[in-house]
């Protein structure tokens, strides 16, 4: 059965920091391992924006804040604090851009526009592209770690996600997205075919409860941009 991601991987918003306009440049993470690169809350990226930029006249927002709360019952549970002005919970999201309406709630099914920009309102992703940096940053992971040969990425799930029954989100759900939903081509087959190298789609593997990772055959720099399409 196909679940909704509960509330708690809404991000909280809250007033962040602002960079420079034209350049963000963000505190240095420590690599993981000798000639990684490791992307998280505190990861290293610079952006310039020249001035016929859609963003250029728009003040950089700066990065994501990893933040902990402890639930009632002791649990910790990471959540992702959002850039920009506070906002007000609740309310009702109105979405005019969509035409006649989905065919289909199933995101993996999908071969319309309507279905699939519903899909990524309802489904979160493991990560994606930020709008100012261009650089991939996390969402439902807390980091990604890119290996010396360009072809491992090693990600890492936020603690204490959970499905809308409750039962927590871990690296089966991204074994079993990539590893049977994608990679067997059920639904839209596309979403494979944007994640293989030369016909060939990367492997995955479960590391602990919470940590994946992907190598490809070959280096494959879009490679990240095509987990960013895919929602679990």
């Amino acid at each position: 059965m196909t679940k909704i991601l509960a509330p708690c991987l809404v991000f909280m918003v809250l007033l962040a920091g602002c960079a420079s306009e034209n350049t963000t440049r963000l505190a240095p993470l420590p690599p993981h391992s000798a000639g990684s690169t490791t992307f998280g809350h505190d990861s290293t990226l610079t952006a310039h924006t020249g001035p016929n930029s859609s963003v250029a006249s728009f003040p950089n927002p700066g990065a994501f804040k990893l933040v902990e709360k402890l639930t009632q019952n002791g649990q910790t549970v990471e959540y992702w604090q959002a850039r920009g002005q506070s906002g007000i919970y609740g309310g009702t999201l109105r979405v005019s851009t969509f035409g006649g309406g989905p065919k289909t709630f199933n995101y993996w099914a999908a071969t319309d526009v309507e279905s699939s920009g519903l899909g990524l309102l309802m489904f979160e992703r493991l990560i994606d592209t930020d709008a100012w940096t261009g650089a991939p940053y996390p969402r439902l992971a807390r980091a990604i770690t890119i290996s010396h040969d360009k072809r491992e990425y090693t990600i890492t799930l936020r603690k204490g996600l959970t499905w809308s029954d409750g039962r927590p989100i871990t690296a089966d759900d991204v074994v079993f997205t990539f590893g049977t939903i994608v990679a067997k081509g059920y639904g839209n087959s596309s979403l494979r075919d944007t994640l293989s190298v030369y016909g060939k789609f990367p492997s995955i593997e479960k590391v602990d409860a919470l940590t994946v990772r992907f190598r490809t055959s070959v280096p494959f720099v879009p490679f990240l941009s095509g987990l960013a399409n895919v929602p679990l």
